[in-house]
């Protein structure tokens, strides 16, 4: 079975919950249940139990009761926060496509190494390997030099798409960096980088490092938050801008094509 694509986190926009006429009415305490009650129905489906509801929030049944039916619609059992849903609707598509989109550039990445790794003989080898022996050798210490001629030829021939695939390997020396700079390629639709390969090699292990540092959450938020905005999509070409961006991130504003939850 595919596993399903669930989104981390609902987006929050700072400037839509201040000037919200609704939610500015609202108490503190009250601003408090209602964002409470927003996490919670992210994670999980509330049920319409309000008395169950006020005791896990360890309030007053009334004040519980006022913030669900003003800001909430039951449907099947449950209550849901109609914005908070079309956002998790939105990013769930969101991230599909990612997903779709990086496999598809994966596969195309995968497909082109193998081809590099096919073994390509020329006549001249496969007449090598195919000629026989003189009829005067015999099975005896006179043949030995011929026959590890032709084995020779042979491993030779063998070796050759192995030591290729040694180079598609190691192609930045370390596999965390290998892995790191193939991922980036990949969502960024990337041939190459613009650095030169020692280039590549040094910011890549700075960037693993980071994403040791920040860890791997909090590190692809970052990436896919500035891979969204097309001022840093343009530069994003550089492993060195690429790198400074997400060492230090600032939350950039977001476009109103996905609406605020509140």
């Amino acid at each position: 079975m595919k596993k399903q694509i669930k989104p981390l986190a609902f987006q929050f926009y700072a400037k839509d919950w201040l000037t919200d006429i609704d939610v500015r009415a609202l108490s503190y305490e009250e601003k408090g249940i209602y964002f409470e009650l927003l996490c919670m129905s992210w994670i999980q489906p509330l049920p319409d139990d309000i008395s169950k509801l006020a005791k896990i929030l360890n309030i007053a049944e009334q004040s519980l009761s006022d913030i669900l039916h003003f800001f909430f619609i039951e449907k099947d059992g449950y209550f849901f926060n109609e914005k908070l849903e079309k956002n998790r609707k939105e990013k769930t598509e969101y991230y599909k496509k990612m997903s779709e989109a990086g496999k598809k550039g994966n596969d195309k990445r995968w497909n082109n190494s193998k081809e590099k790794l096919k073994t390509k003989r020329s006549p001249s080898d496969n007449k090598a390997i195919a000629k026989q022996s003189p009829s005067n050798h015999s099975n005896t210490n006179t043949n030995t030099d011929t026959n590890t001629n032709y084995i020779s030829k042979d491993i030779q021939i063998e070796s050759e798409p192995l030591q290729n695939q040694i180079e598609v390997i190691k192609e930045y020396g370390n596999a965390d960096i290998n892995k790191m700079l193939g991922t980036i390629k990949t969502v960024l639709y990337l041939e190459d980088f613009k650095e030169t390969k020692a280039m590549q090699r040094n910011f890549g292990k700075l960037l693993v490092e980071l994403k040791n540092k920040l860890g791997k959450n909090e590190f692809g938020t970052r990436f896919m938050a500035l891979a969204k905005d097309q001022f840093h999509l343009k530069n994003m070409g550089s492993l060195q801008y690429l790198y400074k961006q997400i060492k230090g991130y600032v939350p950039i504003q977001q476009d109103n094509s996905i609406k605020s939850f509140t």
